[in-house]
């Protein structure tokens, strides 16, 4: 099965990968990470280059644009489990 390559870089050809903000994961948990991984840059894994959105194709925004969707599901999903759990708990 052929391997899917999430983003490509425009210079060199290699892997994108978000740059990530680990602030955000300290302070905010896995939501500040969920949505601090929305709002951060794409790196080269090869030659370390910073790319903003709009320096990519556009097949490749689409893409980023729906898995950011999902990560900002995730996270409201994610906090709203944990307030029905808390008050669940709390019912105890």
């Amino acid at each position: 099965m052929k391997e899917r390559v999430a983003y490509c870089c425009p210079r060199c050809g290699g892997k994108l990968v978000r740059g990530g903000k680990p602030g955000a994961a300290a302070t905010g948990g896995a939501v500040g990470a969920l949505i601090g991984a929305v709002f951060s840059g794409v790196v080269c894994k090869n030659c370390q280059t910073t790319y903003e959105r709009s320096e990519l194709p556009q097949a490749e925004r689409r893409r980023l644009m729906w898995q950011n969707v999902g990560f900002i599901a995730a996270a409201i999903a994610l906090l709203v489990g944990v307030v029905v759990l808390m008050s669940y708990r709390s019912r105890w």
